[in-house]
């Protein structure tokens, strides 16, 4: 680096290059050893804490930034050094501040841009990021910081927005990206939150929709799958809440024509806003099809009546409020829908006490029965007592049969031993007795005859 010492130090171009020019600077000051450069030093370490900034102070600035919407205009005096160079440079910056556009030069450097009333309010935060690094991203405002990072071509912003988006975006942040997305035609957000909101549409706040623009909404509730049809009426009915320009009979059938079953203590609501509609404005098709409206809240009310509150309805449709021709001929109509539910609930009222009753009566029964079966078991392990004691007399009663067999059977044997015995005893009597006499012979008549 050259460096003459008659040559002033330009303010500017320290503040822009003090981080080059300092270590150069030290180093001629040592080797010439200059007096007049003393306190120079010190003036470049103070400069070194005190970065540029387009807010308050618009010293060394060099251009002139003017963002126009619809309802406001600001101006914002910046820096080219930081806008147009840098690891978070934009690119649309970057070519604005080249030499080949001599048409904002020679209006001294002043560029206007036009920007939509969101994308405007936001810029501000795209400046602090471009100058500080800071990223100042919330809900309400990521997918305008998105756009402006696609607008003004800043790669680093759209990756760290995108960044944030990823992690901030839930069941709770999806309608409200779904509505910023599609106001500024980021189909890919869109999609994404789309997506997320039909996959837990039951988990969703029933007013987290109310927010949706009407074309938006309609277009979501036609790729709407869900089975728990209360759900469905309830966000359709806080929709119309916020939305009174909607109320059509058009609309009205179209977004309620997949429900079959209303949740009941919204019936009144729907009623009311029937009631509302210009009779001269709709033709015979569309009081066709609100006709079935009316018959789907008129089936929910008679299968839920319960959590219905006749008073609240009767003093909705006869408020004057309420245009003439209706009161006029829905006056009796509403009186007898009173009075028919409030007979219905003195007579589920009736029954309700009857089932306490037969309640009650059931569970003293199902006390008896439960004495019962404490009996019937104490029984049967009476039973199985008393039955594994004749299992046990049965097992002694065998063994004693068993030991009379071998008494018999020593009995029987000492029987042949005394038989043998006497055998014996018998043959040593007659051995031991003294022998007999022959007989003498007879002479009879026939020796003496001789």
């Amino acid at each position: 680096l050259y460096w003459s010492p008659p040559l002033a130090i330009d303010p500017g171009l320290v503040q822009h290059k003090h981080h080059l020019l300092l270590p150069h600077l030290k180093c001629i000051m040592t080797s010439i050893g200059a007096d007049f450069f003393d306190g120079d030093e010190e003036f470049l370490e103070e400069q070194q804490n005190k970065p540029l900034t387009w807010r308050g102070d618009a010293s060394y600035s060099d251009w002139t930034v003017i963002i126009e919407s619809k309802k406001q205009e600001a101006k914002y005096s910046v820096h080219r050094a930081i806008l147009g160079v840098g690891p978070r440079s934009s690119m649309y910056f970057s070519t604005l501040f080249g030499a080949h556009h001599f048409k904002e030069q020679e209006d001294g450097g002043v560029s206007r841009i036009l920007l939509e009333e969101d994308d405007a309010l936001v810029f501000e935060d795209l400046l602090d990021y471009l100058y500080e690094g800071t990223l100042n991203a919330s809900t309400d405002n990521a997918v305008a910081l998105r756009s402006l990072a696609r607008y003004f071509q800043c790669s680093t912003l759209l990756k760290d927005i995108n960044g944030f988006i990823q992690k901030d975006l839930s069941i709770t942040t999806a309608p409200l990206y779904l509505k910023n997305a599609w106001q500024h035609s980021d189909t890919k957000l869109e999609e994404s939150s789309k997506r997320l909101i039909m996959k837990h549409f039951e988990s969703i706040d029933d007013h987290a929709l109310e927010i949706l623009p009407t074309p938006l909404f309609c277009a979501l509730w036609k790729d709407v799958e869900c089975d728990n049809h209360l759900k469905m009426s309830r966000v359709v009915y806080h929709f119309f809440q916020q939305h009174a320009e909607a109320r059509t009979a058009t609309l009205l059938s179209e977004l309620t024509s997949r429900i079959t079953h209303m949740d009941v203590q919204f019936v009144s609501g729907f009623l009311e806003m029937l009631a509302q509609l210009d009779p001269h404005k709709q033709h015979d098709g569309e009081w066709l099809a609100l006709d079935h409206l009316c018959k789907k809240c008129a089936d929910s009310l008679v299968t839920d009546w319960r959590c219905f509150d006749t008073e609240l309805c009767v003093r909705k449709f006869l408020n004057p409020s309420v245009r003439g021709d209706f009161r006029g001929t829905g006056r009796i109509a509403v009186r007898l829908m009173g009075a028919s539910i409030e007979l219905a609930k003195a007579d589920y009222t009736r029954v309700l006490e009857r089932n306490h009753q037969l309640q009650a009566a059931q569970e003293r029964l199902s006390l008896k029965i439960d004495e019962q079966k404490d009996r019937i078991t104490l029984l049967e392990k009476g039973a199985r007592l008393a039955k594994d004691s004749l299992t046990y007399k049965d097992l002694e009663i065998a063994g004693l049969k068993i030991g009379i067999d071998k008494h018999k059977s020593r009995i029987n044997q000492l029987e042949e031993q005394v038989l043998k015995l006497e055998e014996e005893l018998r043959v040593a009597t007659s051995a031991l007795a003294p022998p007999k006499a022959p007989p003498k012979k007879r002479v009879g008549w026939s020796s003496s005859l001789s």
